[in-house]
């Protein structure tokens, strides 16, 4: 270490000569000290061996501008977007620079297009019309993002919507687009609306039943609306709108009512088919409609008529009629009851009562005073004893 005033002193041969070694010492050890030379210059190198960094005088000799550390580690400038601390020659608005602390950003032609940071790569942060590119080995436009659009496109480098899939080659194993979870185990995807507690689930239906499902999940409790097994069958369960949608037929064994409840408020039309249907008593077999409030009986205007090995006919407010029977007489035939308005329902029926070859023929209109969302099927308060009983739905 060695630093002089470079300044040769009138003297002896030999002290001029010791004054020249000092000033070369000085030079060939970058005037490195512990401390700043006495003397200074403009544009004076000086090794600091106390901070361990290489520096140069200002043109201005009022200050020090660190150039690297001593161990060879490079120091630049913090510098802007506009004049990076690290820049090209004849370029001074692109290079690289320091946001700030714990971050580097690349700028080109003052603008800052991408920033590393601790927790994040970011691009464009300024939202400018600047658009990001990644090209595959034969898709120029593997990844691309437009942001005079503010879309991103697959494939394409001019997306049409938010997120634009330009379909490559169709794979005979993977198909065009291929989702699929990284390891085993249920493959399920989700719709969220971003705030709400209603979320769409669709996918696989278990770890090990690949049936298609699509379900519905609010505040985390999830209804199925959906299925496709894996043999084909298409299971919907609260029906289709504008389509026949079918219940679970109920065996009429026992009790003095077989009851649909829960019926989709897009049923326009309802047909109930009878089975053999039978009860141990004399009461009429009817059919009775309602609402959320409950099943109505009063309100009906309605008619039944039969023909056969007798003929008569019978009207009814409680009701839609459909058989006169005793014990043991067993029924077969359907009644449709459809909506012609509001919440008004009409209905016609055809039942056989098999055992004596009667048969009933029979019709009215009942107004609900609200959306109908059940039926049954009563005997006055007799138990049934045999057959089933099943409807039919229609939107």
């Amino acid at each position: 270490m060695a630093q002089h005033d470079y300044v040769i002193a009138n003297g002896s041969g030999s002290a001029v000569r010791s004054d020249l070694n000092n000033a070369l010492a000085a030079i060939v050890s970058l005037n490195s000290g512990a401390s700043q030379p006495t003397d200074t210059f403009a544009y004076m190198l000086w090794a600091d061996t106390t901070a361990g960094v290489l520096k140069i005088r200002n043109a201005a000799n009022n200050a020090w501008i660190t150039l690297r550390e001593l161990d060879g580690t490079l120091i630049a400038e913090s510098g802007s977007a506009s004049a990076p601390g690290l820049y090209f020659a004849g370029d001074a608005d692109s290079g690289i620079y320091r946001p700030t602390a714990d971050q580097i950003a690349v700028t080109t032609n003052g603008v800052q297009r991408v920033r590393y940071g601790t927790l994040d790569v970011v691009f464009n942060e300024g939202g400018a019309d600047y658009n990001f590119r990644v090209e595959g080995d034969t898709n120029a436009n593997l990844f691309f993002t437009d942001a005079s659009t503010d879309r991103i496109g697959f494939g394409t480098n001019a997306p049409i919507t938010g997120v634009h899939i330009a379909i490559p080659a169709a794979s005979a194993t993977s198909g065009n687009v291929h989702i699929a979870p990284a390891g085993g185990g249920q493959a399920r995807y989700r719709l969220f609306n971003g705030g709400a507690t209603a979320e769409w689930l669709f996918g696989q239906k278990t770890n090990t039943d690949h049936s298609f499902k699509i379900s519905k999940s609010v505040a985390g409790s999830e209804s199925d609306y959906l299925e496709l097994t894996t043999t084909g069958l298409l299971m919907v369960p609260n029906g289709i709108e504008g389509c026949i949608t079918a219940a679970t037929a109920v065996a009429s064994t026992s009790g003095i009512a077989v009851e649909f409840l829960s019926i989709p408020s897009w049923v326009k039309r309802i047909t109930m088919m009878l089975d053999s249907v039978s009860t141990g008593g004399t009461n009429n077999l009817a059919i009775q409609i309602g609402d959320s409030g409950g099943f109505e009986a009063t309100g009906y205007t309605t008619g039944l008529a039969y023909t056969g090995g007798s003929t008569g006919s019978a009207t009814s407010s409680v009701s839609f009629p459909l058989a006169a029977v005793a014990a043991g007489d067993d029924c077969s035939g359907h009644i449709v009851i459809t909506n012609i308005s509001g919440n008004k329902w009409v209905a016609s029926s055809v039942v056989m009562r098999q055992n004596d070859d009667i048969g009933f023929i029979g019709g009215g209109v009942k107004e609900l005073s609200a959306t109908l969302d059940r039926v049954r099927i009563t005997a006055g308060g007799d138990t049934f004893d045999a057959g089933s009983v099943n409807i039919f739905m229609e939107g």
